[in-house]
């Protein structure tokens, strides 16, 4: 007898206990029926003998006056007792109370059996079957005895028959001595009727209790998948955020782990490697920090760990760089030899027993892209002054939106000089941003973060736009019709696979002649990829737009590049012509350049021109082509036309004698 149970009545431990293709018969399977359906009846446990001992009550009074009243009371009393001793049963502690094989306490067993006799016994208490009020007083009681059996959860097959076959037993044989045949009989019916159905249903009962276990563990396993990472077997994003918040330490210290290059292994080896190589961190992770903290992951190559431990900054570090030097120990791949990689590490500690997930997520992501931008292969800590310059950047992404937008952005120009003859060969265009302050904010300080958040396209466009259009407006100017305009364009753009169809797109609106467009790429990792980059520069010189190679000179850079790539002009970086009359090495690197680009039907553009000693010296090793302010400082795009008219240029001569120094006061005043 029983009720339904509690939704949480499956524990983990029995439900992982259960598999779904496990044979019905096995020793474990028929240990989790037992306990399940122990866990079923004890949930009910209170029913039995409460309806037990209402239901004497209710048939003392009700045939009280009608039979003897000592024997009544007596009668009453014992089924009080039995009924205490079916709550007992469950009262005493498991180590006292005896169980069956289907792990139900035997004295509940007995006190089931208990209760059937003493029911079934009343009929036979005084001739009680000699009225007929009493009898069907008593026969209506056994029915919803009966039924209050039948129908609970708790109708397992052993106790229905311990209650049924002698409260039938007993009542049907007591009427049918005393003459009431029908319902004698009636009641052997329904007592055969009960125990064939027990029988029938006993695997009934027993697919019912496996359904119920099958369907807690599919419900506990998708609880499962909910928090942790499938394939790793780690916390995930979810189950993270709801352990850190369930966290009630005093501080909470935190480490956000990327790793690094492991796109490589995955464009190298594929994605099942990269699996393999995930599930192996996992586990060296667990190893060295498993006894510290808990481990995540939430994301491709992103793990977080949450720390156990009170560390100050010097051990959390510490244990960072024991995480970096244990996973750049190589790992063995199955198919695929040794694989290394790196690791960069962001961490930050909050203060409280309530640490905001999402905060303390933020915090050591920002650290670790600090991490990545002094190298990888570092340890950062989330402080003040980086939160300082995180706000900043906040502050730039938001306003350099705002002014993608609202046209808060301008060009710049700086011409670029023939020293032989003194004209403008080329235009270069500049990025500027004031914001609404008057504060000039450094390309070098906007141009990255446009990388970074996507912008680098929009950025893009508007200066090529700014170049069709400055190259619509000088079509008639005496000293800008002939040149060039140039502008950079970044090599993030390279792998984006839209600065083609941008450049083609300029060419149509403004229709000019794509020749008159430079574009200006700067060396770096990532033109590694000759292929792609090759690829884009065939497109673009298709086009008829020229290309050159900026800031030649400085750490990816390579004259190989100049052999592979189809570029117009390639422009030494300035560091190299700053150190021209101090250091050898480079008046030989600007000469082997001039030799190769001159070979290759490439011309050569030096920047950072700053005094007449320097053109000099470009002149004699034969070049002609240079930018710098000692010629003309950058200045704003719209006034270039009018500042070179009240320059030099109307001087009758444009021709720079050779044997004397380059005129370039009258230049240089446009800065």
């Amino acid at each position: 007898m029983g009720t339904e149970p509690p939704a949480a009545w499956l524990s983990p431990q029995t439900a992982r206990a259960l598999t779904s293709d496990r044979d019905a018969s096995t020793p474990d399977e028929a240990a989790v029926i037992a306990a399940e359906t122990t866990r079923i009846f004890a949930a009910g446990r209170w029913t039995g003998p409460i309806g037990c001992a209402a239901t004497t009550a209710i048939l003392v009074a009700s045939t009280w006056g009608r039979l003897q009243a000592t024997t009544l009371l007596v009668w009453g009393l014992v089924a009080l007792a039995t009924s205490a001793a079916m709550a007992l049963a469950f009262l005493l502690p498991a180590s006292t109370c005896r169980r069956s094989a289907e792990g139900i306490p035997r004295l509940s067993l007995y006190s089931h059996a208990a209760i059937g006799v003493v029911f079934g016994s009343f009929l036979w208490l005084n001739n009680a079957t000699g009225d007929e009020t009493v009898v069907w007083i008593v026969v209506a009681h056994l029915f919803a005895i009966s039924a209050g059996v039948t129908t609970g959860l708790s109708g397992l097959n052993s106790l229905n028959l311990r209650v049924i076959v002698p409260l039938w037993g007993l009542a049907s044989t007591a009427l049918i001595s005393r003459g009431h045949w029908v319902m004698g009989v009636g009641g052997l019916t329904f007592l055969l009727i009960a125990v064939a159905d027990q029988h029938r249903t006993g695997s009934v009962w027993r697919e019912l209790v496996l359904l119920r276990i099958r369907k807690s563990r599919t419900a506990e396993a998708n609880a499962w998948r909910a928090r942790h990472d499938e394939l790793t077997g780690l916390l995930n994003r979810s189950g993270l955020q709801y352990m850190v918040a369930s966290r009630s330490a005093t501080t909470t210290t935190a480490m956000y782990i990327d790793l690094d290059h492991f796109k490589q292994v995955n464009d190298r080896f594929g994605h099942p490697t990269g699996d393999e190589l995930l599930r192996q961190v996992a586990n060296r992770l667990l190893d060295l920090l498993g006894a510290s903290g808990s481990v995540a992951r939430i994301g491709g190559d992103e793990f977080f760990v949450v720390l156990d431990i009170i560390a100050d900054d010097a051990h959390v570090e510490a244990l960072g760089q024991q995480v970096i030097a244990a996973l750049e120990a190589p790992f063995t791949m199955s198919g695929a030899g040794d694989v290394w990689i790196s690791a960069s590490i962001g961490y930050t500690t909050l203060a409280g027993d309530e640490v905001d997930p999402s905060q303390i997520m933020v915090e050591a992501d920002h650290a670790l892209l600090q991490s990545k931008r002094n190298g990888r292969s570092q340890v950062t800590k989330f402080t003040a002054d980086l939160e300082a310059k995180l706000a900043y950047r906040s502050g730039l992404e938001s306003g350099l939106r705002k002014a993608m937008r609202s046209g808060g952005l301008s060009a710049a120009a700086q011409p670029i000089f023939d020293l032989h003859t003194g004209e403008v060969y080329c235009v270069e265009l500049l990025a500027r941003w004031r914001l609404d302050s008057g504060v000039d904010v450094p390309p070098a300080d906007f141009v990255p973060l446009a990388e970074e958040v996507g912008l680098i396209d929009e950025l893009t466009s508007f200066m090529l736009h700014e170049g069709g259009r400055l190259l619509v407006a000088w079509r008639s100017h005496e000293h800008l019709r002939r040149a060039k305009v140039s502008v950079n364009v970044s090599p993030v753009q390279v792998a984006r696979g839209k600065l083609a169809a941008m450049v083609a797109e300029v060419v149509a609106t403004y229709e000019i002649q794509p020749h008159q467009l430079m574009l200006e790429l700067t060396e770096s990792e990532t033109l590694s990829d000759l292929a792609v980059t090759i690829e884009l520069f065939e497109e673009l010189r298709d086009l008829g737009v020229d290309l050159a190679v900026d800031d030649f000179g400085t750490g990816y850079s390579s004259l190989g590049h100049l052999l592979t790539l189809p570029v117009f002009a390639v422009k030494i970086d300035r560091s190299v012509l700053a150190s021209l009359s101090t250091d050898p090495r480079h008046q030989a690197t600007i000469k082997a350049v001039r030799d190769l680009a001159a070979a290759l039907g490439q011309e050569v553009i030096v920047e950072g021109v700053e005094t007449s000693h320097q053109i000099v010296a470009l002149r004699d090793m034969g070049i002609h082509i240079a930018q710098g302010y000692g010629l003309c400082r950058p200045t704003v795009a719209d006034e270039l036309a009018e500042n070179l008219d009240l320059a030099a240029f109307d001087h009758p001569s444009r021709q720079w004698p050779a044997d004397q120094d380059p005129r370039l006061d009258s230049v240089a005043q446009l800065g």
